[in-house]
């Protein structure tokens, strides 16, 4: 092996420490990167992301078919009490930011909306109850 051999292969060599001692410091160290996490989501309340898992393989391992999502950062992650980090989150210890289902075409949203009660429907109800009350036998002491 001769010189510039040597030369090239030390260069390489080095080039490749660089590139793996900075790399962990990144992940390692300065954790500059940001997790996507998902926590329980009352869609009675709030919009939530939806997800079918009536095939348990379709589904991740939380079981979640209504949830949330947060970005919280990787160095803030360690804060967290559960994987969810939805305390941590809505009390303001860590700061996160949700992601609201809906900003993109893709996502499936589950939304409760309670069905519209009109005047007619309350009235036939009404005009029911008063027929099945007439057909019972009175209730007497």
């Amino acid at each position: 092996m001769d010189r510039s051999d040597k030369l090239l292969l030390s260069f390489v060599l080095l080039l490749s420490v660089v590139t793996f001692a900075a790399t962990a410091w990144l992940f390692l160290y300065d954790k500059q990167y940001d997790f996507l996490v998902e926590a329980e989501c009352d869609p009675a309340s709030e919009t939530c992301f939806y997800r079918d898992c009536s095939n348990p393989d379709d589904c991740p391992p939380n079981g979640l078919e209504e949830y949330k999502m947060y970005t919280v950062s990787a160095s803030e992650f360690e804060m967290c009490n559960d994987n969810s980090c939805a305390a941590e989150c809505e009390s303001g210890v860590i700061s996160c930011e949700e992601i609201l289902c809906g900003e993109t075409e893709e996502d499936e949203c589950a939304v409760y909306e309670p069905e519209p009660v009109s005047e007619e429907t309350t009235e036939e109800a009404t005009d029911d109850e008063e027929e099945i009350l007439s057909d019972e036998e009175p209730y007497v002491l």
